[in-house]
């Protein structure tokens, strides 16, 4: 499975696929906690609260998920609001097909197609961890987050592209 984020570049961020996945929506508080309606992958800090009422919205919470590497000092201390956290930018944009096109096409040795793809690949870890440092998909620990897999299921996939391409697949 990957996710192919071109889908999503010049849609406005509410309106983007991959937050209507079930991994995930923006996060619409202070802490940057990512929050959804949705049931897959989420966890309610209070599941008698969710079940009475199926509109509770449900933290990503790490102590029943196996990392804290994304949580704050304080969050760790009080162990509240400890969660998975994103910051989704309004100024960084997903990269377009027409740029991953061009970036297979113009690049016929595998460093320069490389270079260029992790280029586009940075501006999406940006995209989803803008102005906070503990965001996972932006910092070291980006594979807690669990859009990355299918991030780079999307970034294999395009090798795959570029090799079939310029016929390096023989």
């Amino acid at each position: 499975p990957y996710w192919d984020f071109t889908n999503d570049a010049g849609i406005p961020n509410e309106n983007k696929k991959i937050f209507q996945t079930g991994l995930g929506g923006v996060y619409n508080d202070n802490n940057f906690c990512v929050k959804s309606t949705e049931d897959t992958w989420n966890i309610c800090k209070n599941e008698q609260e969710k079940q009475q009422d199926s509109d509770v919205l449900c933290y990503w919470i790490p102590n029943q998920l196996p990392f804290n590497i994304n949580c704050n000092d304080n969050e760790l201390l009080s162990h509240s609001d400890c969660c998975l956290k994103r910051s989704i930018s309004t100024t960084q944009t997903l990269p377009t097909a027409a740029q991953l096109s061009f970036a297979i096409e113009s690049s016929d040795n595998f460093i320069d197609f490389t270079k260029q793809i992790k280029s586009h690949c940075d501006c999406v870890h940006a995209f989803f961890g803008s102005s906070i440092s503990n965001a996972p998909i932006s910092n070291n620990y980006f594979t807690e987050d669990p859009i990355y897999p299918l991030l780079a299921g999307f970034i294999v996939y395009l090798r795959s592209l570029w090799t079939d391409c310029h016929d390096f697949d023989d």
